[in-house]
């Protein structure tokens, strides 16, 4: 029985056994369509089932890199998707502004620009409704004030009198906007 390479590991080794009873040096897949992975061609490597396996962990391979979980908020992500639509639709509009009249009429640039205007419309729209923004507002309102009672609390632990608290909780917000450290 033959043992497979491990996703991602291009360099591996076919590794199914020899007659001496050692293990194949042949690359992972070699002369056969799924070269990194599985057995290789000596080693039964076009049989279906093992091309089926190498199939397999290629797609494993490819979840793991484009599939990893990002941690994110329903605002950060519709945000996101709305630039990327925005980005979609600024490029397809510079391509169908290229297009000569008898170019438009068979392409399917107009055609897939409209789509994209209408998703990022529609986009903007559901983010509108939902009023995003008004709620981030309201987030970094209270993280403000959150930070200025933590901060007036920590001043105050520290001795310092109630008069100077105020004058550094004054100078705080222009601090932070321009990042003053």
């Amino acid at each position: 029985m033959t043992r497979a390479a491990k996703p991602g590991r291009h360099d591996c080794h076919c590794g199914a056994r020899t007659r001496s009873g050692g293990k194949c040096t042949l690359p992972a897949g070699w002369g056969t369509a799924h070269i990194g992975y599985g057995p290789c061609r000596k080693h039964g490597g076009d049989l279906p089932n093992h091309l089926k396996h190498a199939r397999k962990l290629q797609a494993e391979e490819e979840a793991a890199k484009w599939g990893l979980p990002v941690t994110t908020t329903a605002a950060d992500a519709l945000g996101s998707e709305l630039d990327r639509t925005n980005g979609r639709v600024l490029w397809l509009f510079w391509k169908v502004s290229t297009l000569s009249p008898e170019e438009l009429a068979s392409s399917p640039w107009p055609a897939l620009e409209r789509w994209e205007r209408r998703h990022l419309a529609d986009l903007a729209r559901g983010m509108c409704a939902l009023d995003l923004d008004g709620r981030q507002l309201s987030l970094l309102e209270m993280f403000g004030a959150r930070l200025s009672d933590a901060l007036d609390t920590a001043l105050a632990g520290a001795g310092v009198p109630p008069g100077q608290r105020v004058r550094v909780l004054t100078l705080l917000p222009g601090a932070l906007e321009r990042g003053d450290g």
